[in-house]
């Protein structure tokens, strides 16, 4: 983790630095310019996230979540929207014979920093609620499947983050960054109340209009 993180950070520094000596009098993209600015714009985003749990009992640690945002962006500095992710596979949990599921909702907001460079900072916050729970795969009549949770919870999370932003096109940016997740106090059979809680490594691509 600690060698992922200062391989992020250095590049990170290196793109920026690059990014800095392109013109951007107007608001620039790696490729073309736009044709100007507006007091507010749209976008969606498909986002990846990776992160490792708080808890060994997991055959793999290592947990993928997916997900969608929608945001307004007002005057190139400020966007407000929400959010939504889960997680991409069911992890199982060896001391419970059981599998972990989890996602949450809420709302999004930030500011992005030097917007008109190509590449530039964006910081973004998300507060919102989600569930979790340990499911048990079972057999019915039939010879049919279905899943039984064995213990839920629910939780409130705040996930601050930072992102190097680049614009491609017009239409089209990407985006990487970290992120710290907390959550208050879940409640699961022998589970760590801070499982979730941690770093986040994020992807995002995201259609902006106009």
């Amino acid at each position: 983790m600690k060698k992922i993180l200062f391989t992020l950070t250095i590049l990170c520094y290196t793109i920026f630095s690059l990014g800095q000596d392109l013109e951007y009098d107007e608001n620039n993209n790696l490729f073309g310019s736009n044709d100007a600015s507006t007091d507010v714009a749209f976008y969606g985003s498909f986002d990846i996230g990776y992160q490792e749990f708080n808890d060994y009992n997991f055959e793999d640690n290592q947990s993928v979540t997916v997900g969608l945002s929608l945001a307004a962006v007002l005057n190139d500095n400020f966007f407000i929207g929400i959010y939504g992710f889960t997680n991409s596979e069911n992890k199982y949990n060896a001391y419970l014979d059981s599998y972990l599921r989890y996602g949450a909702g809420g709302f999004l907001l930030g500011v992005r920093l030097f917007p008109k460079i190509p590449i530039h900072i964006s910081i973004p916050l998300k507060v919102g609620f989600g569930t979790i729970s340990y499911a048990d795969d079972n057999w019915g009549y039939y010879n049919t499947s279905y899943e039984e949770d064995l213990t839920r919870d629910s939780y409130f999370v705040v996930e601050p983050g930072i992102e190097l932003e680049l614009s491609i096109v017009k239409y089209f940016k990407i985006s990487g960054g970290i992120s710290y997740k907390l959550t208050d106090s879940i409640v699961l059979i022998n589970t760590p109340n801070d499982i979730l809680n941690g770093m986040t490594f994020n992807f995002s691509i995201r259609i902006i209009y106009p």
